[in-house]
């Protein structure tokens, strides 16, 4: 397990030296906000491997990050969704997100005691359905000519496999503890979505960005 977080944290940093790199790119665009979001992930992680390395649980650190990772990508989303009825949607969606965060706290899962999957999985399928109507807007728009030239059709790729391949695991895993497969399933979208942010941050011209 040590050495599978290890290895996410490598495909994290390298995104992030990534993005650093063609910050220049993206620092009037609303792509700025998601390498925020990946420094952010970078420390997390890093601090998450080093209580791992000496047996400390960290259980509060993998809360904090799905609740993180729904409120942004709700955030983010909303903010490059061009129609306002759409972005209402994610606005919703976020007040939505936090009510069931009060409901699982209170009657289901302890924040400091057990991972949040209830709300994880929910958090996914709502981020999901806000990144299809943005797929849905660029299709409708004179961006699909150039789209592969999109970091933020890149990172809404990777976001969409890690969703789509994360929600049935976690699933499995709280249903019947498979716990050994949930992780190595873990490493393999993390390396695809972060393999797809890398992607958009390098073949992204300044001119295409939002």
């Amino acid at each position: 397990m040590v050495i599978r977080a290890f290895l996410i944290l490598l495909v994290i940093s390298i995104t992030f030296f990534v993005a650093i790199f063609n910050f220049k790119k993206f620092k009037t665009t609303p792509i700025k906000y998601f390498i925020y979001f990946i420094g952010y992930v970078f420390i997390s992680e890093t601090i998450a491997n080093i209580y791992l390395s000496k047996g400390v649980n960290t259980v509060i650190i993998n809360n904090v990050y799905s609740i993180a990772y729904t409120f942004f990508n709700l955030f983010f989303y909303s903010i490059l969704i061009k129609n306002k009825k759409s972005k209402k949607i994610g606005y919703i969606m976020m007040f939505f997100f936090a009510i069931s965060l009060i409901i699982n706290q209170l009657y289901f899962q302890k924040f400091e005691h057990r991972l949040q999957t209830y709300t994880f999985i929910l958090g996914l399928f709502l981020v999901t359905f806000l990144v299809f109507i943005y797929f849905l807007e660029i299709m409708n728009s004179n961006k699909i000519i150039y789209v592969t030239r999109l970091s933020e059709f890149w990172i809404s790729t990777g976001i969409i496999i890690f969703n789509f391949g994360f929600i049935p695991v976690l699933v499995v895993a709280e249903l019947i503890k498979w716990e050994g497969v949930y992780h190595y399933i873990l490493l393999f979208v993390n390396v695809i979505m972060y393999g797809c942010f890398i992607t958009g941050f390098m073949v992204s011209k300044k001119e295409y960005n939002v």
